[in-house]
């Protein structure tokens, strides 16, 4: 795989826990927009979104954009970040609770994308697609890595387990439970793990499949204004993805949960009847309703949990076993009248990481019903990627995410500078 050291900023280690966001995709849009508001020097202000305003209020595209650079030059006015000083590696740790990872920051070219040596699972939009590649247009940054899983690799681990040996350049919390270290690769190491990296064949995506095919349409659109093509390592930042590789085994899957506006003009008696025709139903604990296994399912409605367990076992294919699948096939189409998960805005999805609580929190809120489902293993989302096929949408949530606002790569200006003068139309 064509892999580089990159060049560009890095967040200041006194300033680390107020600039790094925090798992902002965990958070609603207006929650997005709280948080950037009282969090003047977090990062989430040089990533506004319009679904972060209110319907019909949000300001136009170039204008947001705009503000999102701004904030960008505000932060290094700030000295919020500072030159990395060179091209090299990080080694990036992220540990919650019992649970640790520890990947390899580094650069992809896009090229790699666009062949299939990093291969999808989950289909993009071309709407939010756009608007991100306006985004890297505009803003002229990257500081989101992409999630890439790879096999076991003794010699990458070897490798990393010494350079993680020593003193981390940043080692910080933001108060999420979260701890993230980072270590700066230089010198001769620099040239060894390049190596290793250059090796890989074959990688996963697991988070980011907008962001990259986001990059692959801007690195296309500034090709064809003749600047740049693919060239060698020290090619145009737009040829390139931020990434960092993470051993498969280290990854930890979490479930994506459903919630529903209604029942579709059905009793909650008429609902339940049609539901238990695919699906046995009982009492589940009210306690601990999560399911324990695939097939299963919880069910919170009206207040009470119920346990669904599939009847019949599905046909043997990668997506088709898949239980959230089974849960759009046997239940939200057929019931809930819900053919369109993507779009549907009866449809709403709740990040595993809330836990039973935070889904039956967000029904009591605004949505008459929440369905919990049994996470999706790594084996089976490499089956789907190997299949060449897709996952329905909002399948998995990889836990703990990566964050923005650590590094900061240009993608369509040559300078690697901190000085905000620098970055200034």
């Amino acid at each position: 795989m064509k892999v580089r050291p990159f060049d560009g900023c890095i967040v200041s280690p006194a300033l680390a826990a107020e600039v790094v966001t925090p798992a902002y995709d965990a958070m609603l849009p207006e929650e997005r927009a709280r948080f950037a508001e009282s969090h003047p020097l977090n990062y989430v202000n040089a990533m506004r979104s319009p679904e972060e305003f209110p319907a019909g209020r949000a300001p136009p595209l170039a204008q947001l954009l705009a503000g999102n650079r701004a904030q960008l030059v505000k932060l290094l006015g700030k000295n919020a970040f500072r030159p990395i000083g060179g091209r090299c590696f990080f080694i990036y740790r992220l540990r919650a609770g019992g649970h640790t990872q520890t990947g390899v920051v580094a650069q992809v070219a896009i090229d790699e994308y666009a062949a299939g040596a990093i291969k999808l699972h989950e289909d993009t939009t071309r709407e939010k697609e756009r608007q991100l590649a306006r985004y890297l247009d505009a803003v002229g940054a990257v500081s989101s890595p992409v999630c890439l899983a790879c096999a076991g690799d003794g010699a990458i681990d070897s490798c990393v387990g010494r350079l993680s040996e020593r003193e981390p350049l940043l080692d910080f919390d933001i108060g999420d439970g979260v701890r993230q270290s980072i270590w700066k690769v230089g010198g001769g190491d620099v040239h060894h793990l390049h190596g290793l990296l250059g090796a890989v064949r074959t990688a996963y995506l697991t988070d980011g499949h907008h962001r990259c095919a986001a990059g692959l349409r801007y690195a296309e659109q500034r090709r064809a204004a003749g600047e740049g093509e693919s060239g060698g390592e020290g090619g145009a930042g737009h040829n390139w993805l931020l990434v960092a590789f993470f051993p498969q085994n280290q990854l930890r899957v979490l479930s994506y949960h459903r919630c529903v506006r209604d029942l579709n003009g059905l009793s909650l008696d008429q609902f339940l009847a049609k539901v238990s025709e695919n699906f046995t139903l009982s009492a589940a604990d009210p306690a601990d309703p999560l399911p324990k296994k695939r097939g299963r399912f919880a069910l919170f409605v009206d207040g009470r949990w119920h346990a669904l367990s599939i009847k019949a076992p599905p046909p043997p294919d990668p997506v088709e076993q898949l239980d959230v699948r089974v849960l759009e096939q046997k239940l939200l189409a057929p019931v809930l009248g819900i053919t369109s998960p993507r779009d549907d805005p009866r449809l709403g999805y709740v990040a595993g990481v809330s836990g039973a609580a935070g889904l039956a929190e967000r029904c009591r809120r605004d949505w008459r019903l929440g369905i919990a489902c049994h996470p999706v293993s790594l084996p089976q989302i490499m089956a789907v990627a190997d299949a060449g096929k897709m996952m329905p949408p909002k399948s998995t949530w990889f836990d703990p995410k990566m964050r923005s606002g650590i590094f900061l790569t240009r993608c369509n200006r040559p300078a690697a500078s901190a000085n905000p003068d620098d970055w200034s139309e």
